[in-house]
């Protein structure tokens, strides 16, 4: 697993209930990550605490290119 020297801006869809679980495509930082997963943070609107989550790398990018197989930040 690598840890990011400091969290990388990413759009991630994450799961998202409402009465049901969606995905929702949010503004996220990477925090750490393998080769095939990341662990994505962010805030909601109106909390004052992070929520993370892992994900499938191929579920976040950042710009046009996928976070799936990244061993290091470019």
């Amino acid at each position: 697993m690598w840890d990011a020297t400091a969290p990388v801006p990413v759009t991630a869809w994450v799961p998202h209930r409402v009465a049901y679980v969606d995905a929702l495509a949010i503004e996220a930082e990477v925090i750490a990550w393998t080769q095939r997963a990341v662990l994505v943070g962010w805030i909601l609107s109106g909390l004052a605490h992070p929520i993370h989550v892992w994900l499938w790398a191929m579920r976040c990018s950042v710009g046009s290119d996928s976070f799936e197989g990244r061993t290091l930040i470019r």
